[in-house]
Order: structure tokens, then C-alpha cells, then sequence
């Protein structure tokens, strides 16, 4: 009879434990055909599944295969995956909820408020190109929408001395060197508007300018000025030369 008893309750006991992974009257579900953990659902397809929201001090996440991934956020079926960096504010609290967002081809970096920003801060595209303040990056590497500040800043590349690869405008002082005449730039002005080499003031408007290319054509028209300044004194100086008495 105690033995009995005793198969009864062993067989109780197990009943009570499983039935806490399979019955629908639970909140906890484990498959019987893959060892799978759903937590809200039935059909977990990751060993473990919440269907809901996680709360915890803090969660960490570790590859469990060499070039594996430590962490995978994705939205429902049709919709965006989401993180969302509460502030030090009660929960919930609008302005206080930063957002990084997966959606269509955009990561979306630093956008803000109570629901999904069309846009962040920074936002990348499927092809690497990045738009601050802005999705259109127009192919560019960098796009910002707005004003930049910038303690300094360096323009080069391998091919030259800036990406159009014009050179710096030092050639002005080679002894080969053509300067133009003063009547030839001065046809030219007449005619277009504009010095040689400079682009014009609709060209600027459609494509903006090259900042490195800008600078060493600014720069040859400096050293070209400075010539002319020269030539200039060396004609003033012999003028004054002649006009000057002869010393007897």
C-alpha cells in the first residue's frame, strides 16, 4: 500500500512539473519535437521565444559559434525591428524615448518622442551612405542637412592633391610658366562673366563646389595676381627711372 502510495505521488508530482510546459493553461510552453522554450507562445522557433515585452536590470548576449551574432532585433511580420533607450524619466515618457530603428533600407539612429521617427539623426542606407539629419544622401558618402562645425579639417586622396586631382597651384611659379596677359583676361572677363577656371554662379547653384579643387584654383589666381603685382612695380620703378634727373 505505501508503495502504491508513493507511485502515486511520484507520478503526481511529475504531472504537476510537465504540465507547466505543456498545457495552454500556461504562460510557459515547451515543444516536445525541439526542446524549444516559448514564453506567451506555443510555437517558439528559437530555443528561447517571448511573445511580450522583457523587463531586467540587464542583458547580456554571447555568440555561441565563432563569427555568429551576439544579438538579432526583428520586428513582426510587415513591420520594423526597434530598440528604445528610456531616459532617466517615468516609463514611458515621450520625450524621453530615443529610438534605433531598422526600417526598409535606413538604419535610424537618435530619432525621438512616443512612436517610431520617420527619421533619426543619423541615418544609413543599405549602402553604407550616411545622411545626418536626413535620408537623401544623393549617393553620397556623407550628406548633412543643416550647418557643421568643425575644429579642422583635411581634404586629400591618393590620386592627387584633392578628389578632382587639380593640382596645388604652385606650377604658377615655374620659370616655363605662361601667364596670361592682362588684355587676354580682360577679353575674357568681358565675355564670361567670370575669371578662367571658376566656375560660374549657375554651376555652383546646381552642383556646389569642390572644396580642394576651389582652393587651388583660388590659390593660382593669387600667385597669378601676384605676378602682375610684380611685373606692375618693375614697369612703375622704370618709369620713375626715366622721369628721374641725370646725376652729372
Amino acid at each position: 500500500m505505501k508503495k502504491a502510495l508513493l507511485f502515486s505521488g511520484l507520478l503526481l508530482a511529475v504531472n504537476v512539473l510537465f504540465a507547466q510546459w505543456t498545457t495552454s493553461g500556461t504562460k510557459v510552453y515547451l515543444t516536445d519535437t525541439t526542446d524549444y522554450v516559448g514564453i506567451g507562445t506555443t510555437t517558439p522557433g528559437f530555443p528561447l521565444q517571448v511573445a511580450g515585452l522583457i523587463g531586467g536590470s540587464g542583458i547580456i548576449t554571447k555568440p555561441s559559434t565563432a563569427g555568429g551574432y551576439a544579438a538579432w532585433f526583428q520586428g513582426p511580420a510587415g513591420g520594423d525591428a526597434n530598440a528604445i533607450f528610456q531616459g532617466n524619466v517615468s516609463p514611458g515618457t515621450a520625450d524621453q524615448a530615443w529610438w534605433i530603428s531598422g526600417s526598409g533600407n535606413y538604419l535610424y539612429i537618435g530619432g525621438s518622442g512616443g512612436v517610431e521617427p520617420s527619421k533619426g539623426a543619423i541615418n544609413i542606407d543599405g549602402n553604407g551612405h550616411v545622411g545626418i539629419g536626413t535620408l537623401n544622401t544623393s549617393s553620397y558618402n556623407l550628406n548633412v542637412d543643416g550647418t557643421a562645425v568643425f575644429d579642422g579639417i583635411t581634404v586629400k586622396s591618393f590620386s592627387g592633391n584633392n578628389p578632382k586631382s587639380t593640382p596645388w597651384a604652385d606650377y604658377v611659379f615655374d620659370k616655363d610658366y605662361q601667364l596670361p596677359s592682362l588684355d587676354s583676361l580682360a577679353d575674357y572677363i568681358k565675355s564670361n562673366k567670370h575669371l578662367p577656371g571658376i566656375p560660374t554662379t549657375e554651376e555652383v547653384k546646381k552642383d556646389g563646389i569642390d572644396v580642394a579643387a576651389t582652393e587651388a584654383k583660388l590659390l593660382e589666381k593669387i600667385e597669378q595676381l601676384t605676378l602682375y603685382t610684380i611685373e606692375l612695380q618693375k614697369q612703375i620703378d622704370a618709369l620713375k627711372a626715366e622721369k628721374s634727373p641725370t646725376t652729372h
